[in-house]
């Protein structure tokens, strides 16, 4: 029934709630951080009524911390005002436990730390199929904190396995029936207890379905008693107790007393939602929620039998004694069996409980009549024999403790003993799945190395026609480039000829100009000396044309020639090689090739033939070889022989018997008895994988040669010019030695 009709998604808040991947649903009001086993994973913030404290500083525990140097933390599985819960690791049993450190104002309350004290030695000693286990109940004697340590439950919870399993929003009747069973036996077994253990708080998420479909109920009182202690240290309203959803009439307040049918209340709530699809009773405002629960009654679920109805209107009766004797009878009435309700055991019981309580009352006016007529001794004897009978009477309470402990203890072995198999199956399993996983990751990486290797090849081929193409192109620009120097060097050559021939006529042209002027000279010469023979003349002394001169010797004329060594010039010209270009007339520069960048050698980087470019190379084993079964194992004696017995297999030790000295055989616990060891260095493949010894773990190989432009010497020739000379010689002008620098001679 929607009270306020603003619940389509059926949630306690109108919006549809996602389980996470524990199981929990994202609602934080549908969850608190005191449901062992069954928070989310994450460090998510919980939203409750009581805001942890600033001294909940001392409960921050990351992963790998040791709480009360025993508890190793796995991960935080939730916190809020009830707690913080860990998923820890028990170094001592080797088995995770949820630990939840407990609120610190609760913690450091003496008053309250004992009643949950003693609400723990309560709920401590439930041991059951269905019910989480409480293992102990820890003091930190360094901070004072209390940590509780319950039993850690994995599995999903029963509201992510409702919405799993739903179909068109309901679930089967006879699909809920084993689920409500399972809960309903464990409820009985804890109101059953001496005194009864009322849970208070039954509702999906406190409830989770294992793997092999064992359901687990969480939460058994102990939370509900923390709350209520935080809640007297907040001076908080206590009566809040429960999930409002689920909570009974008397839990909102009604006259009836809480007890058993509280439970059974909240169990025919999940029935309901199970079947229908959504809670009897829903709305946002808690007031017409409250009112709700206290006066109307749910609805009838369509589809279903009468029977499976009238089972659910009466678990949800308003009045406590209108309900079953027991949540399994709740169970069996909607299996459609006949059981009867408290109201109808009542009526039946009325009159035999008024007759026993006066007859209590008359054998207590007897006694106290007998005890004031008969005498002191009479009183002494009754006291003694009264003292026997609760001696005799301690005495079977503790024989039927002590056997409902052995009974609890052998449950409890029982329990962990399914728990140590279950495990077991599921290391196997894992294991299993991580040898397909290994399988599936070899062949696929054979896969992707065969795929590797045709690439590898395929690029090596076209990189060695690239560099064959390149090669040939260089060699083809090489023989043009070299065909046009050798054409620029002849045109030049034939040039330098035709230029040297050209000044060599010139100077044969001018030498037979100047014989004929200088033959011209010497008839006039001569003319002249024949004028001037018959004159006198003084030694020294000059004709008046300034071109005779008397010799020292008398009638000997000297006249005045052009100096044939200069050419009249007084200068002559010399040559000598020219020192610029070494007489070659070319200048050569040598400078860096650009080729090898002036190395004088050319790397040439390419993968290693040996590795194939992985840098590794896989050999078979060394100690086993080839004789092994392909996973390391050797397969006769040669390779790694046991060290422990030397190949034997087996070991002998001396034992005195008797005070005689024997030997005793027993098989080698190192090699099994086999006499050899798997070679831990090559299992499981038999094969070791080491750094490639050709490219030492690169991967590639450079190979190095001469470079092709420049002969390996690193540097290319510059030729041009000589500008200091003219075709390797130099030219220049000294003062001519025969005339003196005059320009001209006399003779």
């Amino acid at each position: 029934m929607d009270v306020t009709q603003q619940n389509p998604n059926n949630s306690p808040n109108g919006r549809e709630t996602m389980p996470n991947n524990n199981g929990v649903e994202d609602n934080p009001n549908n969850w608190r951080a005191d449901n062992a086993g069954s928070m989310p994973n994450g460090n998510r913030k919980i939203d409750d009524p009581f805001t942890p404290s600033n001294n909940d500083a001392s409960h921050n525990w990351k992963t790998g911390d040791k709480i009360l140097g025993r508890y190793e933390v796995i991960e935080l599985l939730g916190q809020g005002g009830m707690g913080v819960v860990y998923r820890c690791l028990d170094t001592v049993g080797e088995v995770e436990v949820a630990v939840k450190a407990l609120p610190w104002e609760v913690s450091h309350s003496t008053a309250e730390m004992d009643e949950v004290r003693d609400n723990y030695n309560l709920v401590s000693k439930l041991v059951h199929t269905n019910i989480a286990v409480y293992k102990t109940l820890e003091m930190d004697s360094v901070t004072g904190d209390y940590y509780l340590v319950m039993e850690y439950v994995g599995g999903e919870d029963l509201r992510r396995w409702m919405k799993r399993v739903r179909n068109d929003g309901k679930i089967a009747l006879e699909t809920a029936l084993p689920v409500l069973r399972q809960i309903a036996e464990a409820l009985d077994y804890a109101h059953g207890q001496e005194p009864g253990v009322i849970h208070r708080d039954v509702k999906p998420e406190n409830v989770k379905i294992l793997v092999d479909g064992t359901i687990k109920v969480l939460d058994f009182g102990l939370a509900a008693q923390i709350r209520t202690s935080q809640a007297h240290v907040s001076k908080e309203n206590v009566a809040s107790a429960g999930t409002p959803l689920y909570k009974s009439p008397e839990q909102w307040g009604a006259k009836s007393r809480q007890g058993p049918s509280t439970d059974q209340y909240s169990l025919a709530v999940i029935a309901y939602e199970m079947l229908s699809g959504h809670v009897p009773f829903e709305s946002d405002d808690k007031d017409l929620l409250k009112a709700a629960v206290l006066k109307d009654m749910p609805d009838m679920i369509d589809g279903f039998p009468k029977y499976a109805n009238t089972a659910l209107q009466t678990g949800l009766a308003k009045e406590a004694t209108g309900r079953y004797v027991s949540c399994v009878d709740f169970v069996c009435a909607l299996e459609g069996m006949k059981v009867k309700c408290l109201k109808k055991m009542d009526k039946r019981i009325c009159w035999p409980i008024a007759i026993a309580i006066i007859i209590v009352l008359w054998v207590a006016i007897s006694g106290i009549t007998y005890y004031t007529i008969h005498k002191k001794a009479l009183q002494k004897e009754d006291i003694a024999r009264k003292a026997a009978e609760v001696e005799l009477s301690r005495q079977k309470a503790e024989q039927a403790r002590r056997e409902r402990e052995a009974e609890q203890a052998r449950l409890k072995a029982e329990q962990e003993r399914r728990e140590r198999e279950a495990e077991q199956a599921r290391l196997k399993a894992e294991q299993e799945w991580k040898e397909r996983e290994a399988e599936q990751a070899r062949k696929k990486a054979e896969q992707e190395a065969t795929a590797r290797k045709a690439a590898e090849a395929e690029l090596a081929r076209l990189k060695a026609e690239k560099e064959a193409a390149a090669k040939k192109a260089v060699e083809v620009e090489i023989a043009r480039l070299k065909a046009e120097q050798e054409a620029a060097a002849r045109k030049a050559a034939e040039e330098e000829l035709a230029r040297l021939k050209a000044e060599q006529e010139a100077v044969v042209r001018r030498a037979a100009e100047a014989e004929l002027a200088r033959q011209k000279a010497e008839l006039e010469r001569k003319k002249r000396e024949a004028e001037q023979a018959r004159k006198i003349w003084k030694p020294g002394e000059l004709s008046a044309d300034g071109k005779r001169k008397a010799s020292d010797r008398e009638g000997i004329w000297l006249y005045k020639y052009i100096c044939e060594e200069c050419d009249g010039k007084g200068q002559v010209r010399k040559s000598r090689k020219c020192v610029s270009c070494d007489g070659s007339g070319k200048i050569e520069t040598l400078k860096k090739c650009d080729n090898c960048d002036g190395t004088g050698k050319k790397k040439n980087t390419q993968d290693c033939t040996i590795c194939d470019g992985t840098g590794k190379i896989e050999e078979d084993c060394p100690d086993c070889g080839i004789i092994n079964d392909g996973r390391g194992n050797i397969l006769s004696y040669h390779g790694l022989v046991c060290d422990n017995c030397q190949g034997k297999g087996r070991l002998t030790r001396e034992v005195r018997q008797f005070g005689y000295l024997n030997y005793e055989h027993f098989v080698c616990a190192k090699c099994g008895g086999r006499g050899w060891v798997n070679h831990a260095a090559c299992y499981p493949t038999g094969k070791i994988k080491r750094t490639c010894w050709s490219c030492d773990g690169t991967g590639t190989k450079e190979t190095t040669r001469n470079c092709y432009i420049c002969d390996g010497t690193g540097r290319i020739k510059d030729e041009k010019k000589c500008a200091d000379c003219d075709y390797g010689k130099r030219w220049y002008f000294s003062e001519c030695m025969t005339c003196k620098g005059e320009k001209y001679v006399w003779r």
